[in-house]
């Protein structure tokens, strides 16, 4: 079995709540983040369970086409869409 780190497993949680709700807040569908990402549906879906640890270049793909930044994506800062 591997070891994942605290840091990981705290990312990955903040991921499968953000992705999804930035995603819903946009009307946009799995299969519409997939399109706007270049992405598989299946890479989105396992983004948004928590499955694996995102690449620095899907998370700048990501945050592009959630229209947010990388801090927020990534949990560094408050998300600047919600009052």
């Amino acid at each position: 079995q591997t070891m994942i780190d605290k840091d990981d497993l705290k990312l990955r949680r903040h991921l499968k709540t953000f992705i999804r709700q930035r995603r819903e807040e946009l009307g946009m569908s799995q299969a519409d983040l997939a399109r706007a990402t270049g992405d598989s549906s299946i890479q989105i879906s396992r983004a948004e369970r928590g499955q694996h640890t995102i690449s620095g270049s899907f998370a700048l793909r990501l945050a592009t086409a959630l229209e947010c930044s990388t801090d927020e994506l990534l949990g560094h800062q408050q998300p600047s869409f919600q009052n």
